[in-house]
């Protein structure tokens, strides 16, 4: 199935939107979705990127149940089996896209820490060079720079040493050195210079996010009429929410136009305030995402994250010999079900958080995001438990959670695509 230019996927439930489609196949050709829809009505001949085949041609899969969703796309990760992005290499880079496309991630932006300008220049080296040769596993879309410029006050496991007020010569000599790869930035406002910076950003087409702040609530909502138009980690790694001094979040949650991301493990924030929010931004203005470190797919133990020290017990990260959160071992996968099993969402609804919403927010969600035809072939299939069974990325099997079980099932088509259809079916101030 991985060297095929041309399939057809039956027997799952195909996500469309805030629905499921029950009796539906999806075929894909050239990497590209090439039909969504009942397979009587199946053309005869399809096309995707620019490759025609007849229907007869299509490697047929039968999934035996579970739900085809976009693939989700991670706009906040900095590391995962054993690698970080600050290990500024592209094997480190790999391995980290590997680790995640086993949970379904098909895009992801690689995320520092803070760190001086010199070590963000190796790590977009290492993005160059990565990008530059056949990438395994997710797709790298650029980088998200967390840091340096956040406020001291707030930086939970930023390491504090590193810490600058905004400097916009260094932030456009790496933007004019790597063009179009810095995608994302965080950013304390309140930061004597913080102005300058974003509005440079926004004008350059960065998303520039509100994260690691102490600013005031008059003071966001005026940031947010600079350029900012996201909230990194919300309720993580700002001021809390008071009746009479609402700061960062009661800004985030009165403006319209912000979006919001969360960390869904259970330790950054309550199901309660994660339901608010989604409650409050709508299903187009939140978004899931793992922050999720080195320790990530591994076992419970001491790691790096920025040059501190970081105990993993029970999964969730801290600062060694504190209780400040340092990032997360959270992956997409568990991140939806959290949302559908905790919080109550539905399916569907969970899905969005991770997949078109991002999309839309990147500015990719004309080939992304949705399982639509022309979009990439890029998805994960579901069981019923919420687990990933399969991952596939611009058409081609990145993940495969099934072995020889899943590729017993598949078969040529040639007979049966001809004939009918068979029957288918405690929140804590932290990182």
């Amino acid at each position: 199935m991985s060297e095929a230019t041309a399939w057809l996927l039956r027997g799952a439930r195909i996500h469309q939107g805030t629905q499921w489609a029950d009796e539906a196949v999806l075929a894909a050709v050239g990497g590209r979705i090439a039909y969504v829809g009942d397979l009587r009505k199946l053309p005869r001949r399809l096309e995707g990127a620019g490759v025609e085949v007849g229907r007869q041609s299509l490697e047929e899969i039968h999934t035996e149940g579970g739900y085809l969703c976009p693939g989700f796309i991670d706009v906040h990760l900095h590391g995962g089996g054993g690698a970080d992005v600050m290990d500024a290499s592209p094997g480190a880079l790999s391995q980290l896209a590997r680790t995640h496309a086993r949970h379904g991630t098909v895009a992801f932006l690689p995320t520092t820490v803070t760190a001086p300008y010199e070590q963000l220049h190796r790590v977009l080296e290492a993005v160059e060079e990565t990008a530059g040769a056949r990438e395994e596993g997710a797709e790298l879309l650029g980088v998200h720079l967390e840091g340096p410029h956040l406020n001291p006050a707030r930086a939970g496991a930023q390491n504090p040493e590193f810490l600058t007020p905004p400097s916009l010569p260094e932030m456009q000599a790496l933007l004019e050195r790597f063009p179009g790869r810095v995608r994302w930035v965080t950013v304390a406002p309140e930061l004597e210079g913080a102005r300058e910076l974003i509005q440079y950003l926004r004008e350059a087409g960065v998303v520039v996010s509100i994260g690691h702040s102490d600013a005031t609530y008059e003071q966001a909502m005026v940031a947010f009429q600079w350029g900012i138009s996201h909230a990194t980690h919300t309720f993580n790694g700002m001021n809390p929410l008071h009746h009479r001094a609402p700061g960062v979040p009661g800004a985030v949650l009165t403006a319209p136009g912000v979006s919001a991301e969360i960390i869904a493990d259970g330790f950054h924030i309550h199901p309660g305030v994660a339901r608010l929010l989604w409650q409050v931004k709508g299903p187009d203005r939140l978004l899931l995402v793992t922050d999720a470190m080195r320790a990530t797919d591994l076992p419970d133990g001491r790691y790096d994250l920025g040059g501190l020290e970081v105990d993993v017990v029970g999964g969730a990260a801290r600062l060694a010999g504190q209780e400040t959160l340092a990032g997360s071992t959270l992956t997409l996968e568990r991140a939806v079900a959290w949302m559908v099993e905790a919080v109550g969402l539905s399916l569907a609804e969970a899905v969005q958080l991770a997949s078109l919403n991002p999309a839309r927010r990147l500015g990719v969600a004309h080939r992304l995001g949705s399982l639509e035809v022309g979009k990439d072939a890029s998805l994960v299939l579901l069981d019923d438990a919420l687990r990933v069974r399969l991952t596939l990325r611009q058409g081609e099997l990145i993940y495969d959670g099934q072995g020889d079980e899943f590729e017993d099932a598949a078969h040529g088509g040639a007979g049966a695509l001809d004939g009918e259809p068979s029957e288918m079916l405690d929140h804590e101030e932290a990182y």
